[in-house]
């Protein structure tokens, strides 16, 4: 038993002795541990942010890369639209002129009508008097006991519608012979040629007058039908140009709002490649 006890004491002794040392030994393996591990924890944060630094500029770099294409498109769209734009207003300025090129026209024309129904309805009216007195001095003339009042009458006549006739001077050479033969065959036969000509003549001129009032409204019609079609084609032309318009405005809008996304996700990217480059130095 003594010797038990004697060694117990020893060893325990001996323990006791080694105590200090083997807490240093001890220390310095929980250090080391505790390095290793804030290693592998800083090694893991590192990684961590280093992987978010290059999803992070990879993701903006493919925003970059979208707001480009898409401010290029839309400028290329407003390009178009301002070609649209520019060419409707062309389009609209040559309707305009076109119509009042037609309106003109048609203003024109109509006064020349006007001028021309005025000329036919005044000579169409002394035609007929003339006619109605070329009747009147043949019936004189063809009937029995002429007057000398009535021959002064008949003469008055005849030196009034002669300028009209082709045959005015030979006409008025009869005129001397009424009051030395008032029913000079020759003398009637001048007069019923003169009226049947007028009679002619007037018939004529209504037809030419019909044909000019037919030609006049098929002119009017047709310039009328031709600026009801360009007025139609105006409207067609302003509804695409103001439809131009407002996808201009709009596309405008988005483009300045690609350029201001590019311009931060730009400032987003530098910033964020300096500071992951700042933190790996």
């Amino acid at each position: 038993m003594r010797t038990c006890a004697s060694l117990f004491a020893v060893s325990h002794a001996a323990v006791a002795q080694r105590n200090p040392v083997s807490k240093v030994v001890d220390l310095l393996r929980d250090m080391q541990a505790k390095i290793e591990a804030d290693g592998k924890a800083e090694t893991k944060v590192y990684d961590k942010y280093a992987c978010w630094c290059a999803t992070t500029t990879q993701r903006k770099t493919e925003q970059i890369t979208e707001h480009k294409a898409s401010i290029a498109s839309l400028s290329n769209e407003i390009l178009e639209l301002k070609a649209v734009i520019a060419t409707r207003e062309n389009d609209i300025a040559k309707l305009d002129a076109d119509i009042a090129d037609n309106d003109e026209s048609m203003k024109q024309a109509t006064t020349l009508r006007e001028n021309e129904n005025k000329a036919f309805m005044a000579e169409t009216a002394e035609m007929q008097s003339a006619i109605g007195s070329l009747e009147k001095a043949i019936k004189v003339l063809s009937g029995a006991g002429t007057g000398g009042a009535a021959l002064v009458e008949v003469a008055a006549v005849v030196e009034r519608v002669a300028p009209k006739t082709k045959s005015s001077g030979a006409l008025l050479q009869q005129v001397a012979k009424l009051r030395y033969s008032p029913q000079s065959a020759s003398v009637q036969g001048i007069l019923k040629d003169m009226y049947d000509t007028f009679v002619v003549n007037l018939e004529t001129m209504n037809a030419e007058e019909a044909a000019s009032q037919h030609q006049y409204e098929d002119l009017m019609a047709t310039k009328t039908a031709q600026n009801k079609d360009w007025m139609v084609s105006r409207g067609r032309k302003e509804e695409e140009k103001a439809a131009a318009e407002d996808s201009l405005g709009m596309d405008t809008e988005n483009r300045e709002g690609e350029l201001e996304e590019l311009e931060a996700a730009q400032r987003f990217f530098a910033d964020t490649a300096a500071a992951c480059k700042a933190s790996w130095r």
